[in-house]
């Protein structure tokens, strides 16, 4: 298979089952990809086989990481190769807990089909459901100039289920609230010169109170915060970046911005926030806290972290 049927075959899927499927394969998929971003297949988890003790050549700049790592066939490659009951035999990894496989299985993105931009052989594009991203916020994100995420990156964990309670997208008096803390990332992630991915971004107030350990009150509602995580670096190095740049001056080509505070605190005055021209400037103040595989960031106003 071509990577263009590979990429013909995904959309088919997508439109018939409204899910990209799961991609599997190994130094074909390295070689195929390459170094560029692939449109269609970074929507789609990876399933990677690699029988090495690290799964080196995984296409980073279309995926972050793998989801499921194939370390064995049952001979070769780092041990356990075999499961009770049946001897030697495949065996997989996946990146994350427990708790968050159970979560996150059968790791498809649902919803309609995601806005592709490449060319086909034949110089046509398959008929696909529209973006799950309404035009508008894409086009919020866009105006922004952002050189390392876009709208389906922001709203794909609004697709996130916990405890059978689905997220939900942000209403749209929220969506400017999250510019700040994106454009600060942003430049984390361009300072950090590694892969980012978000965690979470927007919460629902009823998907909130699934999760332990959040704040009644979480930035996450009013659509403010998020957690981020890279397979290359550590939340407390990230987390470094992130503190090395409170009190920093940013310049957003965007005016007027307007925060809206519904569920959450929010210091507005000491972002202090100036638009004028088309543009908008603020100082960066927030929350900031790593765990202990993700970092939180927010633009409240007031710099805090916590335990």
């Amino acid at each position: 298979m071509t990577l263009q049927q590979a990429e013909d075959f995904i959309l088919q899927v997508k439109d018939k089952t409204g899910r990209y499927p799961m991609i599997y394969g190994s130094n074909l998929i390295s070689e195929g990809v390459g170094n560029s971003e692939n449109k269609v297949l970074k929507h789609c988890p990876l399933w990677y086989a690699r029988y090495r003790d690290k799964p080196g050549g995984i296409p980073v700049n279309t995926w972050d990481d793998y989801t499921l790592w194939q370390y064995t066939d049952g001979q070769h490659g780092p041990e356990p190769h075999s499961v009770p009951g049946m001897g030697r035999t495949d065996r997989n990894r996946f990146a994350g807990s427990t708790v968050q496989l159970k979560n996150k299985w059968p790791f498809a993105f649902f919803g309609p089909a995601a806005t592709v931009d490449f060319a086909h052989s034949k110089g046509t594009t398959p008929a696909i459901a529209p973006s799950p991203t309404p035009a508008n916020f894409a086009a919020l994100i866009g105006s922004l100039g952002l050189r390392h995420f876009d709208a389906d990156e922001i709203l794909k964990p609004t697709f996130n289920t916990n405890a059978g309670v689905a997220n939900s997208r942000p209403p749209q008096n929220l969506w400017q609230n999250i510019l700040p803390t994106i454009f600060v990332l942003d430049e984390i992630r361009q300072r950090a010169a590694v892969p980012i991915s978000l965690n979470s971004t927007y919460r629902s107030k009823a998907y909130n109170a699934t999760l332990d350990g959040a704040a009644p009150k979480s930035q996450h509602l009013d659509f403010r915060a998020i957690d981020f995580h890279s397979s290359d670096m550590s939340p407390s190095k990230l987390a470094k970046i992130a503190q090395g740049m409170r009190g920093k001056k940013f310049t957003m080509p965007i005016a007027p911005l307007k925060l809206v505070s519904n569920q959450a605190p929010l210091f507005a005055p000491n972002l202090k926030i100036k638009s004028s021209g088309g543009k908008t400037t603020f100082e960066f103040h927030g929350g900031i806290q790593d765990y202990n595989s993700f970092v939180h960031i927010d633009c409240r106003g007031q710099d805090v972290s916590w335990a």
